[in-house]
């Protein structure tokens, strides 16, 4: 871990909580607004520790309204709120330093090279091939990065960003070599994790620059070594759509070698299982081609094997992060009292499909004017055809429609709520 960079990241979540507060919250829209009126305002984005998109988002929108920023803390700091002030004041003297500013350039630079490899990881349909070549573009962009040439044009740029904020860039500090006693040879003086003052160029890049760097290259070589890229490709190659290696034996083959599986077997099931597939217009994922194999699964054992196996290895978490991102929306602190089953018949139909869910809750207001409007010779039926075909949830009114006419229910302010659907009797209707 780089301490420059553990401590910039807690920066912006501090930066995030103040100006998320409503009186600095409001100043900031308005400066931004003042300076760019022209443009949206932008908000400062939340850090999050399992989403790493998100600091990309943070360190650009950071970028993008860094003037409106520094108004506001300065606004702020002049303040009678003398809390706000004093925090205000803190929080500048932090933001408007050369030091920063390096930081916020470098990380927008970097993590704007990694995030185009971490959206494609997270998508649905991710195509595991290009995301193997993928890998090696990055990690091929972030050892050009590590260059001197680069390294100079974002300190120029970084020098450019201070002097148009007229913030002083520290002179180098010539400090004179000091002699020890001799009676203090042998002792140690200076811990490892004692920091020296940063003034020139070189300073930087040794101290912050090149360790970010190889931190980020370390840490995608231990993620995306050799075999764990081979192994990627073998999985694409049982994907239908990966036309030319579509169950090709020498693609396999990492695969094959990292289970302990008969090559010359699922050679020649391969072959096989190609033609036998080809003939098929409906495989078109790796969940077909299982579901195709599992009949023939005397002829193809071995290949039907590696094809599970495609489908069990765990290459992201995604497909889970957005369950849970599913389930902070259904489940708020308003509704902490929900039960365990009402929460899963809600959670079900958000989670499969959410643009089901919301033809779904259309077809169910449109049930529920039919039945105000018509009286109750069709409130019954309504709620049979609700039970009957979507099973999970059925409308309950809190007002009966059974002895009031037509015109008088509509002028009502009718409420209607969820219910889970569990079994509904006919006598119940």
């Amino acid at each position: 871990m780089v301490p420059y960079a553990a401590e910039y990241f807690c920066l912006l979540e501090t930066l995030h909580v103040f100006v998320s507060t409503t009186k600095v919250h409001a100043v900031f829209m308005q400066k931004q607004k003042e300076l760019y009126p022209d443009k949206q305002p932008l908000q400062l984005q939340k850090l999050s520790d399992t989403r790493w998109a998100c600091r990309y988002g943070a360190v650009n929108a950071m970028c993008r309204t860094y003037n409106s920023l520094l108004a506001t803390l300065e606004e702020i700091g002049d303040s009678s709120d003398h809390v706000k002030a004093i925090e205000a004041k803190g929080l500048y003297c932090q933001v408007a330093t050369f030091a920063f500013i390096i930081l916020l350039v470098m990380f927008d630079r970097i993590l704007s090279c990694t995030k185009c490899l971490s959206d494609h990881l997270q998508s649905i349909q991710v195509d595991l091939a290009t995301a193997a070549d993928l890998v090696f573009a990055t990690k091929s962009a972030l050892e050009e990065y590590r260059t001197d040439s680069f390294w100079e044009k974002i300190y120029l740029y970084s020098q450019s960003i201070a002097e148009l904020h007229c913030i002083e860039l520290l002179p180098p500090v010539q400090t004179r070599q000091r002699r020890l006693p001799r009676h203090l040879d042998g002792l140690v003086l200076e811990t490892t994790g004692a920091r020296h003052h940063l003034s020139t160029s070189d300073d930087y890049k040794r101290a912050i620059y090149y360790p970010v760097l190889n931190a980020f290259l370390s840490e995608m070589s231990r993620r995306f070594d050799e075999k764990n890229v081979n192994i990627m490709q073998a999985i694409q190659a049982c994907n239908p759509h990966s036309h030319t290696n579509f169950f090709s034996s020498s693609a396999l083959l990492p695969l094959i070698e990292a289970y302990d599986l008969d090559e010359d077997a699922i050679e020649m099931e391969a072959k096989l299982a190609r033609k036998t597939l080809g003939k098929k217009d409906n495989v078109n994922t790796i969940i077909d081609v299982i579901s195709s194999l599992i009949p023939l699964k005397d002829a193809f054992p071995e290949l039907l094997q590696i094809t599970r196996i495609s489908m069990t290895v765990a290459v992201n978490t995604a497909h889970c992060e957005r369950s849970f991102s599913a389930l902070k929306r259904i489940k708020t602190y308003l509704r902490s009292t929900m039960s365990e089953q009402r929460l899963n018949d809600l959670f079900f139909p958000l989670k499969e499909n959410y643009q089901v869910y919301c033809h779904l809750k259309k077809w169910w207001k449109f049930l529920t004017v039919i039945a105000i409007t018509e009286g109750s010779c069709y409130h019954d039926f309504v709620l049979f055809l609700s039970s009957y075909f979507f099973g999970h949830y059925y409308y309950t009114f809190l007002s009966s429609c059974s002895n009031q006419s037509s015109s008088a229910v509509c002028t009502m302010n009718i409420q209607y709520r969820w219910c889970p659907f569990k079994a509904l009797p006919i006598s119940a209707l």
